[in-house]
């Protein structure tokens, strides 16, 4: 996931088998991890706020993706 990039969580489209990795926003992920990302999303957020918290996205995430 990212605060800035990637596809819009409402249009992605797991595959049956995924790894979610979530960082914090002080430190966000590894380069070297995010780089074999295959796909990154993001959680769409109104402009007048300017992060979650990463409990508050992973609630979020896993919520949404248990949907699909």
């Amino acid at each position: 996931t990212s605060s800035h990039c990637g596809k819009n969580l409402s249009e992605f489209k797991p595959v049956a088998n995924f790894c979610l990795v979530l960082g914090s926003e002080s430190h966000g992920i590894e380069q070297g991890i995010f780089e074999r990302a295959a796909e990154t999303i993001k959680i769409e957020m109104s402009d007048q706020i300017e992060s979650l918290n990463v409990a508050s996205s992973a609630a979020i995430l896993l919520y949404e993706l248990g949907k699909k």
